[in-house]
C-alpha cells in the first residue's frame, strides 16, 4: 500500500508530509464553497476564466478535495526547491530567498522550505518584467491559480494571430501592461 510519505518521496521536491498537509489545509480553508446549482452561466465562464476547473462547478466543493491535493502535489513537484533554482540562475540559495523577499522572484513557503514554481523562469533567467506580475498578484492566490494563470493560452494575447499564455507573452519581448492587468484582476469579479 501506498502512503503519502511515499508518495512525496517521489513527488514531493523534499517535502515533508506534515508541511504537505499544512499546506493543503491552508488551501481548502480559503476555498470558496459555493452550490453550483446558484451560479449563473456568467458566473461560471468567469469563474472558469480565472482557473477554477470547470469539474469543481459541477459538484459540491467537499469532492474537490482529493484533486485539489493532486494539483497541489503536481504544482510542488513542478516547482525547484531554492538550491535547484539557485544552480539554474547561477546565484546562491541566499540570493534566491533574497529575490523572493524583494519581490523578484515568486516563491511558496512549505515548511521550512522555498518552492521556486517554473512558470516564471526561462533555462537560466526568471521572467522579463517578472517584478511587475509579482506585485499584481493578489493576496493569497494560491501557487496552483498562478502556475494555471501563467500558463494556459489567453484570449487576450495574441502572438502572431495564435492566443499564448502570459508566459509567452513575456518571453515574446512584449509589454508586462496587458499580463499585470490579467493577475490583478483574478478575483476582480
Amino acid at each position: 500500500m501506498t502512503s503519502i510519505d511515499n508518495v512525496l518521496e517521489i513527488y514531493g521536491n523534499g517535502i515533508q508530509a506534515d508541511d504537505f498537509a499544512d499546506q493543503l489545509g491552508h488551501l481548502m480553508r480559503r476555498r470558496v464553497t459555493v452550490d453550483p446549482r446558484a451560479l449563473s452561466l456568467h458566473d461560471r465562464n468567469v469563474l472558469a476564466a480565472v482557473g477554477v476547473p470547470v469539474a469543481d462547478l459541477n459538484r459540491q466543493a467537499d469532492r474537490g478535495l482529493v484533486e485539489q491535493a493532486a494539483r497541489l502535489l503536481e504544482e510542488n513537484s513542478l516547482a525547484l526547491p531554492a538550491a535547484a533554482a539557485a544552480d539554474r540562475l547561477g546565484r546562491s540559495v541566499i540570493r534566491i530567498r533574497g529575490a523572493i523577499a524583494d519581490g523578484s522572484l515568486y516563491g511558496v513557503k512549505v515548511g521550512r522550505s522555498w518552492l521556486i514554481p517554473r512558470w516564471q523562469l526561462d533555462e537560466a533567467n526568471p521572467l522579463p518584467h517578472l517584478r511587475k506580475v509579482i506585485a499584481a498578484i493578489p493576496e493569497g492566490t494560491s501557487a496552483v491559480t498562478m502556475e494555471r494563470v501563467m500558463t494556459q493560452p489567453s484570449e487576450e494575447l495574441y502572438v502572431d494571430g495564435k492566443p499564448v499564455s502570459p508566459r509567452n507573452w513575456l518571453l515574446a519581448g512584449n509589454e508586462p501592461g496587458v499580463v499585470v492587468d490579467i493577475v490583478r484582476q483574478l478575483y476582480a469579479w
